[in-house]
């Protein structure tokens, strides 16, 4: 195999693993920080049976609550920042493992990011559960865990965990695939660590570009199961993936599923240009 150095595909033999985890913390932390209040927003948008739109709902919660009301929620969701960090080493360790078994870039990266999904939403359901009820009733996080735990048991903060995973294994799947393929078509392999700072700005911008495209086409896949999520998560009523589906188109018709796509593609946009930004760029500083 070659030593080149390769922007496209440093791997988990080449970082250091102390270096990674250790500046994914505060990096995970201001991606948080960023994309809070559309991710507030679209809790509000997806749970609410009524027509909400993405201003008149910022309006409303801004009117009602002020700032404040754009950070429901944080502080719990801050308890989800080791899923991040699972979610990484997870994709990292089992992608570079696919791609010794396979030697196809593109399908470690997929494999390794499905699998990441899944053991980094055992942590998260729960959390963001907690999240999502302070959200849209503004009662205190201990208050709500213990009257799930009292109404429901432990399987009460895994509701929705089978409509996560169908979200986030094939969404997680096809995003690192895509962007595996479309960042080799634009990134080219400079062969050398020792690159400028034009030169790494460059790959950067265009690594973002990959990544751009690869969450748009997920985010709008994967829509009308964020919502189906959104309503087991919230609504105690709910029974189930398929009856869920079923009510919404019932009572709301098909256009109910797209609910939430706005704040969701800001959120991504945001998210993922932060997020690859600052991956790449500390991946770089974690190699030996």
């Amino acid at each position: 195999m070659s030593d080149e150095f390769d922007i496209r595909n440093i791997k988990w033999r080449d970082m250091n693993k102390n270096k990674l985890m250790f500046y994914g913390i505060f990096a995970q932390l201001g991606l948080r920080l960023s994309v809070h209040p559309l991710n507030v927003m679209q809790t509000n948008m997806q749970a609410n049976k009524g027509t909400l739109k993405l201003l008149p709902t910022f309006q409303k919660i801004y009117r009602t609550e002020g700032i404040y009301g754009l950070y429901k929620g944080f502080g719990v969701h801050l308890l989800s920042l080791p899923a991040g960090q699972i979610y990484i080493v997870a994709m990292e360790y089992f992608s570079d493992k696919f791609l010794h078994l396979t030697g196809i870039e593109p399908l470690s990266r997929a494999m390794g990011g499905g699998i990441g999904s899944s053991l980094s939403g055992l942590y998260a359901v729960p959390v963001d559960i907690i999240s999502q009820r302070r959200i849209m009733t503004g009662h205190k996080s201990m208050d709500i865990a213990k009257e799930l735990y009292k109404l429901e048991g432990i399987k009460g903060f895994y509701r929705g965990y089978i409509a996560t995973l169908l979200i986030s294994m094939p969404s997680s799947t096809l995003f690192w695939g895509l962007y595996s393929v479309i960042s080799k078509l634009l990134v080219k392999n400079r062969g050398s660590k020792e690159i400028s700072k034009q030169e790494h700005i460059s790959d950067i911008s265009k690594l973002v570009f990959s990544a751009l495209i690869s969450v748009y086409i997920t985010t709008t896949i994967n829509n009308p199961l964020s919502v189906i999520r959104t309503r087991i998560q919230v609504i105690s009523e709910s029974k189930g993936i398929l009856k869920e589906a079923t009510n919404i188109y019932r009572n709301e018709g098909k256009k109910a599923f797209m609910k939430g796509l706005a704040p969701r593609m800001i959120n991504s946009t945001i998210f993922i240009s932060l997020f690859v930004t600052f991956y790449e760029t500390i991946k770089r500083a974690s190699m030996h």
